[in-house]
């Protein structure tokens, strides 16, 4: 015997409307407006490589779920410590491989990292250890006269870059 029910039966869906797929990181609507924003990782490595390229947060967000886009507010609320720390990690990142290539004696650019990096981080420079001119003043009429009677020149060396001897006195 069946069982007969007085509950009306909700009519069925048509067949031609399919159900719509969410893009990754998008839920549902929330309170009828724009769907709700969920960060994805991919998003993430996106914004903290603009931050570290130098691009403004406008241009970030711009590139955020392209081509539309995000909005700057958005970026900010969900991908702040991307922003913030994006070029830091780069530039920690580079450092890094730059100490491992200078450590490297096997590496064919290990002198020149080791260069590198010692002028940026530890401060040293190009300069010549000294440098000297030879300077010869002829004297004048009034001039000390040498053994021939001419007048004898005065010759000194300037040396850039050295300290004057100390006196010990």
């Amino acid at each position: 015997m069946a069982i007969v029910s007085n509950k009306r039966q909700a009519p069925a869906k048509s067949p031609r409307k399919a159900a719509k797929v969410q893009p990754a990181g998008v839920v549902k609507k929330n309170r009828g407006q724009f769907p709700a924003f969920e960060p994805t990782d991919a998003d993430r490595q996106l914004v903290m490589l603009c931050a570290a390229m130098g691009l403004t947060q406008e241009q970030t967000a711009a590139q955020v779920r392209y081509p539309t886009g995000i909005s700057v507010d958005t970026l900010v609320k969900f991908y702040r410590p991307e922003l913030e720390q994006g070029a830091d990690r780069l530039a920690a990142t580079i450092a890094g491989n730059i100490a491992s290539i200078a450590r490297d004696r096997s590496h064919p650019k290990s002198v020149t990292a080791a260069i590198f990096w010692l002028k940026a981080r530890r401060g040293w420079r190009d300069s010549p250890a000294s440098a000297s001119a030879t300077v010869e003043i002829g004297g004048g009429e009034d001039g000390d006269k040498s053994a021939s009677g001419t007048t004898a020149p005065v010759r000194f060396t300037l040396k850039i870059g050295e300290r004057p001897p100390e006196d010990d006195a």
